[in-house]
């Protein structure tokens, strides 16, 4: 594949970009909130894979049907989108919300829970981390070979390890940042220590994963937390706007420094075409599956598409085998490559064609569209009519989470039924223990 990218026509591939990233912002201009929305980020990474395909079409390398099948899919992504997004009124005054006392209680409430929770998690995590550490005297970051170290991590015995940082991280995350970044309740100074410690920690452990979209967990967390300020306090809303953006500004300049510095030590390849390079592959899963016309090699149906998505709640129970993953599947069938277990994303419009084929791919697009809208506006909407913490928290949560359906059902699914069985118990010892003062609580309030 790296052969062909690099015969490619940069400009002509930059311009069916421009078409994809143009058309999807015109059509989802009312569902975006702001240029650091993991929805937007999305239709960035989306653009790369719309350039790519409609490269492949006009080369004469792939056929029309799975062409008209692409573009179908992501036009009943865009519908989806529409059809699920219900309009957010925002309020930028807090004087009729603090009058209230029992607002002032609603906004308390869970406080303490996700505070133990937050503290629970980091102790867990950190336990394990340690224990990635003693075995192999490093974390996947700081390895010599990241990539290599991230594999081993995760199939020398330590899944466990990967399934709780993937649970844990992201909760204790949003639990930390809106805490600190809450738009109604401002820590004391100790607090104020604690949840900035924390928030280092857990940072230091997403980043030390090895993975290249930790810095998007944590502008997508980001993100929802200044949604959530955009509704209740504007001020808030705007500071967390501007770190976030600063944030992103320096990922992407770090980004762009490691290309230039890559393009100088590899000296085969220059800064665009190592740019070409990470830009297409993000649509990787497209040339193989396209180019290699994989579409009879898949016999799955809608009850395949069933055990697909229970399939990581059951292995990971220890109740059925584990299925090789989707992405690896196509990697194997189009070049007889063995991953271990990693893979290409398969993306919405393969996953629809594959399981449901030519007939209904479409509405699996559709539905895909549909439920991320409905979690990131419908959602917001009915937590606010009780918006404390474990709500807010849950929101952060699961907005951010929803926003790998796209990219791949099977993955959110994993990180989800990972937060069921490893935070959900965590959750649940927490307010057990908590119960009394809770009850003591809305005692006092009535």
């Amino acid at each position: 594949m790296f052969e062909y990218i690099l015969s490619m026509d940069f400009n002509t591939y930059l311009l069916f970009f421009a078409i994809g990233l143009i058309s999807q912002l015109v059509l989802l201009k009312k569902v975006l909130f702001s240029w650091y929305d993991p929805l937007f980020i999305y239709c960035l990474t989306n653009s790369c894979s719309i350039g790519f395909v409609a490269y492949l079409f006009w080369d004469n390398q792939i056929e029309s049907n799975y062409f008209y099948s692409f573009v179908t899919a992501n036009i009943f992504l865009v519908i989806g989108l529409i059809l699920g997004d219900k309009k957010i009124h925002f309020s930028h005054s807090l004087s009729k919300i603090n009058n209230l006392p029992e607002n002032d209680y609603i906004f308390r409430l869970y406080s303490k829970q996700l505070t133990a929770i937050l503290w629970i998690g980091l102790i867990i995590i950190a336990i394990g981390n340690l224990l990635l550490i003693a075995k192999f005297g490093t974390l996947p970051l700081l390895s010599e070979n990241p990539d290599v170290a991230k594999l081993l991590f995760r199939t020398e015995g330590f899944g466990t390890i990967y399934r709780i940082n993937d649970a844990l991280i992201p909760v204790c995350l949003a639990i930390a940042a809106l805490k600190l970044f809450h738009p109604t309740i401002s820590p004391n100074k100790y607090q104020v220590i604690f949840l900035r410690i924390a928030l280092l920690l857990l940072i230091f452990f997403l980043l030390s994963g090895g993975s290249k979209s930790s810095i998007l967990t944590i502008i997508g967390l980001l993100f929802y937390i200044y949604l959530i300020n955009k509704k209740f306090n504007i001020k808030k809303a705007q500071k967390i706007d501007f770190y976030t953006s600063i944030l992103l500004v320096l990922g992407i300049g770090v980004v762009i420094l490691i290309f230039w510095q890559a393009s100088i030590v590899l000296k085969y390849f220059d800064f665009s075409e190592l740019l070409l390079i990470r830009l297409v592959g993000y649509g990787d899963v497209f040339y193989y599956f396209y180019k290699y016309d994989l579409k009879q090699a898949f016999d799955y149906n809608f009850f395949s598409f069933v055990e697909y998505l229970f399939n990581p709640l059951l292995s990971l129970l220890r109740l059925s085998d584990y299925q090789t993953a989707l992405g690896e599947q196509i990697i194997t069938q189009a070049i007889g490559l063995t991953t271990n277990g990693f893979g290409v994303n398969p993306q919405h419009s393969i996953e629809g064609l594959i399981y449901f084929g030519y007939s209904w791919f479409w509405v699996y697009s559709l539905s895909i569209g549909y439920a991320i809208s409905v979690i990131r506006t419908r959602f917001f909407r009915f937590i606010l009519k009780k918006p404390h913490q474990l709500n807010l928290s849950m929101y952060t949560i699961l907005s951010f989470q929803i926003i790998k359906l796209p990219t791949d059902c099977n993955l959110f699914f994993e990180s989800l039924y990972s937060m069921l069985l490893i935070a959900i118990p965590v959750f649940l010892y927490v307010y057990i223990f908590f119960g009394g003062q809770l009850k003591s609580a809305k005692m006092k309030w009535k």
